[in-house]
């Protein structure tokens, strides 16, 4: 495993932004701290939490293809994810239920089983061979029609039309996020190496997402803008628009332009994001983690509903990043360490 001291911590910092905005999302969505009138400041709070979560699995999944694109494919990859979400699935399930009678295809995650974006991811890894193969031996100009022959209709249609489209697919949108970052990587465009553009196109797109909801909110004077209302929602629930897409550019370009010196603490929380997702957002405990042991609801409308879901975020951070380093060393690096051969073998032959 990689040690955390060799990680770079610009990117785990962003790792570590974008499962922050992924969980205060599902807090503010599925607790119920969201659901009572407050003060404009909370409301404001809670409109930002949730305009950015689902963008920030884009985000995230760009800083994975950004580094995967450029190794070789490890079959390990696939298997640590498949067996922490497998591991995790039934650790949990048994300990709060005490029950053997739930649904096994749930161990199948890239079969669509618990969690959608396991199950995307994971088929990702599968068909990134393919994928490092057309980076690797596809000429410049080829590779970059056919990532706009895919992207372009894939963005725009939804963007315009409010529905998904032919093209619109988790694990199509996230191979072909895997594409563009490889051809990025490998081809470097020079406005996105400004941290000023970058900057600036983040804030810029950030006004356009929440200015129209914050004018209708508090104002409402202005009729063309409550129409922009349902293009708004979709564009923030749909991972493949435009305005989406744009802004985890954006911000990503903005942490690939910085340097930061190593940070064991951002280096360790970010190496963990994949078992922080996993842990909170299983449909048969996340129900239970808000309310049964944080009671997240009974803060609605209060003055303190904001600083306690910040406060459960950071308890959500360091239970699972110590739960899942405690299991790394006790559990699944032993696991790892009896199929070393044949995941070896099968390196070498993608190799």
């Amino acid at each position: 495993m990689i040690s955390y001291r060799d990680r770079d911590s610009n990117f785990e910092l962003l790792k570590i932004i974008s499962m922050f905005f992924v969980v205060t999302l599902h807090i503010c969505t599925q607790s119920g701290i969201a659901d009572k009138p407050c003060s404009a400041l909370d409301e404001a709070a809670f409109m930002v939490f949730s305009e950015f979560g689902r963008t920030a699995c884009t985000v995230f999944v760009m800083a994975s293809a950004w580094f995967l694109s450029g190794s070789s494919f490890k079959i390990d990859r696939l298997f640590k994810v498949w067996f922490k979400t497998a591991g995790y699935v039934l650790i949990f399930y048994f300990l709060i239920y005490h029950s053997y009678d739930m649904p096994w295809y749930d161990f199948f995650p890239i079969g669509g089983g618990i969690l959608w974006f396991i199950s995307a991811y994971m088929a990702m890894l599968l068909v990134s061979p393919l994928l490092n193969a057309a980076l690797s031996h596809c000429p410049q100009k080829y590779l970059g029609i056919t990532i706009l022959l895919i992207g372009i209709p894939m963005l725009v249609y939804p963007t315009i039309a409010l529905t998904d489209g032919m093209l619109g697919d988790n694990v199509l949108w996230f191979s072909w996020l895997y594409l563009l970052m490889g051809y990025l990587r490998k081809y470097p465009v020079k406005i996105f190496s400004n941290i000023s553009v970058m900057t600036a196109a983040f804030f810029v797109l950030c006004f356009i997402r929440l200015f129209p909801r914050i004018e209708v909110r508090w104002s409402g004077r202005i009729p063309a803008v409550d129409s922009m209302i349902p293009y708004l929602n979709w564009w923030r629930d749909v991972l493949w628009t435009l305005p989406s897409f744009l802004t985890a550019l954006a911000l990503f370009f903005i942490f690939a332009n910085i340097r930061l010196k190593p940070n064991r603490v951002i280096n360790f929380v970010g190496g963990h994001a994949f078992a922080i997702y996993i842990m909170h957002q299983m449909p048969f405990f996340y129900g239970y983690l808000w309310n049964g042991i944080f009671h997240c609801g009974n803060y609605a409308g209060s003055s303190f509903e904001i600083p306690y879901m910040l406060f459960v975020t950071a308890c959500v951070f360091a239970a699972a990043s110590v739960i899942d380093y405690i299991f790394d060393r006790v559990l699944f690096e032993h696991l790892f360490r009896l199929f070393s051969e044949p995941f070896e073998r099968v390196n070498r032959a993608f190799g």
